[in-house]
């Protein structure tokens, strides 16, 4: 194996008037240097014949004479390319609403807005239940008040009160009729 497998030998160039003149890898390949890298990024050889087959094999994709590449065994035309294209376009556009959305989540929880269910579910437990059991005390004390004589006041109460209930869980049950008060 000689140096210039493992190492790239630029070509020398001998001008009339004698001057010896190194040539760059691009210059040999007749590209730019921006196009070299960006190339090489793309998985072009550095030998220099292999990277003039792979530029002339891309080339040759790029203005076919049939309007056609072939990629991975199947052929697509402009318009397919177009339309691919324009799918792309459209999933990076989705992609930033999604990561728009999240940030705007985020934003939401950190500033209070959103709060966690566990969080929503202790704090109205914390009101209900107390507000269930004075609920519950309520027709003893207010037929007292109103009627201490009509000993059915109580029971009345407590019926329209139960009704209460009842269309409170239909509402959470998904049941939503139109209530009877």
């Amino acid at each position: 194996m000689g140096i210039s497998t493992f190492l790239h030998i630029p070509k020398i160039l001998i001008s009339v008037d004698k001057t010896i003149q190194v040539m760059k890898h691009w210059e040999e390949l007749n590209i730019a240097r921006a196009t070299y890298y960006k190339y090489l990024k793309q998985g072009m050889p550095k030998e220099t014949q292999q990277a003039t087959d792979w530029i002339a094999q891309r080339h040759g994709l790029m203005t076919s004479g049939s309007n056609e590449i072939i990629i991975s065994g199947k052929k697509y035309d402009a318009t397919d390319l177009i339309d691919l294209r324009g799918q792309v376009m459209e999933a990076q556009v989705e992609h930033l609403n999604l990561k728009n959305k999240i940030k705007k989540f985020e934003l939401s929880l950190k500033s209070g807005e959103l709060v966690q269910s566990s969080e929503l579910a202790d704090t109205l437990k914390k009101i209900l239940i107390p507000l269930k059991k004075s609920l519950d005390n309520f027709p003893s004390k207010i037929a007292k008040m109103i009627t201490p004589e009509d000993p059915t006041a109580e029971q009345r109460i407590d019926d329209e009160l139960q009704k209460i209930f009842q269309d409170l869980q239909k509402q959470i049950n998904g049941q939503s009729e139109k209530s009877s008060i």
